[in-house]
């Protein structure tokens, strides 16, 4: 389903009037197995590529599965950011993707050259439950001094609607 802008949007939908031609569609991202859209460009950091970012597991916040992942990323210190808006605005060696109050997870060391955090909820850090029913933007950063430059970069980005 697109917008009005040819944006894939993620989601339930309410089609139809009547008892009869009732029915929900939902969406969930590029494909069943991983829920979001990815947007926004990366540009490539000291690895020689640039990191790509992906959700796995499921958008329930209940659930408490939300996977955000990003690689390749140099063996420095990373993070993820949320937040309720999108953008794309030049920023260290890449480009800030989210916008709108956005949140900053806690840093941490990547495992070999992948960046990987649960939305587990075994915490308020770790829970999406205030964000039901909200779409938010996700990306990751990371420290890059081999790379030159701002010495750190970000990947690129990706949208998830937030279900019950």
């Amino acid at each position: 389903m697109s917008d009005s802008s040819g944006t894939y949007a993620n989601g339930c939908f309410w089609f139809g009037s009547g008892p009869f031609a009732s029915f929900w569609l939902e969406l969930y991202g590029e494909t069943l197995a991983t829920p979001g859209t990815r947007y926004c460009q990366a540009l490539a950091n000291s690895t020689g590529a640039a990191a790509t970012i992906l959700a796995l597991g499921s958008a329930s916040a209940s659930a408490g599965s939300l996977t955000v992942e990003a690689e390749p990323v140099p063996a420095r210190f990373g993070l993820f950011i949320h937040g309720d808006q999108r953008q794309e605005l030049p920023f260290g060696n890449g480009f800030l993707c989210v916008s709108g109050s956005p949140l900053r997870g806690k840093p941490f060391h990547p495992s070999g050259d992948r960046l990987a955090y649960t939305f587990d909820n075994s915490d308020s850090a770790h829970s999406l439950m205030a964000y039901v029913g909200t779409l938010r933007y996700f990306q990751a950063f990371f420290r890059d001094p081999a790379a030159g430059g701002a010495a750190f970069n970000s990947s690129d980005a990706i949208a998830v609607a937030i279900l019950p």
